[in-house]
């Protein structure tokens, strides 16, 4: 009984000493290889909260962070503006004060030189548009005359005559300016009266089967009115009427006399030299001949013109 009681003791010892041994084994191994693990990861970040849906045309918004090495890179890539060279102002003419050469068009282009003499473009520009220079009018319009003539036969009896109708009338004026606006021209002119009206003594003959031609050549002066380009015709010369029969076309002239011209009239720039215009014309001649005697004659004429100057 003791002997068996000794016996379970020391298998207890024993036993005892073999778990001891276990355990201390297993703490040495567990402390080894928590030794070896690796330090423990931090957390995870907490998910963003959803991102709220965009419209397909707008472009998502930088973050803070991204906005500031973009604007950088946005600093760094733009190019340098352009520069040009400054423009040289234009070098004054040696012959006019304030007066700029070839630069003056806006190129800074120095003006070429030149000797004193030479022929400066600058001082010879056509400005047009202004009445200067060579002249040259033609007009043509319809016509209203008059010719009276008187003539004593015999002691105390007087025939009078008057021809009176409408006609054609034409003008011609060839002449140059003598200052700006001033015309000095020669006009040469005529108002013909087809198949008038004839009355002697009072009593109307009706037609007469001829025409009448009333016609001047003289010197006119004309003065143009700017900028309304209205302008103021005189002149005297010598006149003369002229009778064409009807029957056998026998032509009679009278005696050249004194002829007056006036005018006055308007006209509208059409190119830079060339102008048309409308003006109204007085033609007085006052001549003589051996059939009526002394003649008198006038007509006004409706002119349409055209004008180089």
């Amino acid at each position: 009984m003791v002997r068996s009681r000794q016996a379970l003791g020391a298998s207890f010892g024993a036993a005892l000493k073999a778990a001891s041994f276990g355990v201390a084994l297993i703490l040495s191994v567990t402390t080894g290889a928590s030794a070896q693990e690796p330090s423990p990861q931090p957390a995870p970040a907490p998910a963003a909260p959803e991102a709220t849906p965009v419209a397909p045309d707008a472009a998502p918004a930088a973050s803070e962070g991204e906005q500031a090495p973009a604007a950088a890179e946005a600093e760094q890539a733009a190019p340098p503006p352009p520069t040009y060279p400054e423009a040289k102002p234009a070098p004054a003419k040696a012959g006019g004060a304030g007066k700029s050469g070839y630069g003056e068009l806006g190129g800074g282009i120095e003006a070429p030189e030149s000797e004193e003499g030479d022929w400066d473009p600058w001082e010879h520009v056509r400005r047009g548009r202004e009445h200067e220079g060579f002249y040259l009018r033609l007009g043509i319009g319809p016509g209203i005359g008059t010719v009276s003539g008187k003539k004593g036969d015999f002691p105390g009896v007087v025939d009078e005559e008057q021809y009176s109708g409408f006609g054609l009338g034409t003008s011609i004026g060839i002449g140059g300016a003598l200052t700006e606006n001033l015309i000095l021209a020669a006009d040469i002119y005529q108002l013909t009266l087809v198949d008038p009206n004839l009355e002697r003594n009072g009593e109307d003959l009706d037609d007469v089967g001829e025409n009448i031609r009333i016609t001047g050549l003289g010197a006119t002066i004309t003065y143009y009115i700017m900028p309304l380009n209205l302008y103021l015709l005189g002149g005297v010369g010598i006149g003369q009427v002229v009778y064409f029969e009807g029957g056998g076309g026998d032509v009679k002239g009278s005696d050249y006399g004194l002829a007056l011209d006036f005018m006055v009239g308007k006209e509208w720039w059409v190119g830079v030299d060339w102008g048309i215009g409308v003006a109204l014309q007085l033609v007085i001649v006052s001549t003589s001949d051996e059939i009526s005697g002394d003649i008198s004659a006038g007509g006004l004429n409706l002119l349409f013109s055209a004008t180089y100057n």
